[in-house]
């Protein structure tokens, strides 16, 4: 894996969630799974930077797969990927339980989930409306 990899991704899909944290106005939770009881300042002094790091590519969970009929296939080894979108929460519902590649997952630590990113792996996300980016760790699926 190359610095290339884990540094290329551009993608205004999670920006929303990550650099302006989940609001509860105009929107709809799913299963009635809202925001964290946690106060905003509680939670801007517990996340902390990620650090990018040469990891092994997990195997079971870069095979493709289907989800509600769809097919997904993992983008594997070192390619680059650039992608625009909107972003979405995995919620308090799945704080604490089992990612794609066996990691318990932290909905206050700077992590991601994607359909076909190589896991694990790192995104630069950018927020398109500020220019402000962070880098987080794709560690699950998304579908």
């Amino acid at each position: 894996m190359l610095i290339s990899r884990l540094l290329s991704f551009a993608a205004a899909f999670a920006a929303a969630a990550v650099l302006s944290g989940c609001s509860g106005t105009g929107g709809k939770y799913f299963q009635n799974d809202g925001p964290s009881s946690r106060s905003e300042q509680e939670i801007l002094d517990s996340v902390t930077d990620v650090t990018p790091r040469l990891e092994q590519p997990h195997r079971a969970a870069n095979r493709p797969y289907t989800v509600m009929g769809k097919r997904y296939y993992p983008v594997t080894g070192d390619k680059p990927m650039v992608q625009e979108g909107v972003a979405s929460w995995y919620g308090t519902q799945f704080h604490g339980k089992k990612t794609s590649i066996g990691e318990r997952y932290n909905m206050y630590a700077m992590t991601a989930a994607h359909p076909t990113m190589e896991l694990p792996s790192y995104a630069r996300v950018t927020n398109l409306s500020n220019g402000r980016s962070v880098i987080v760790r794709a560690a699950a699926s998304s579908t």
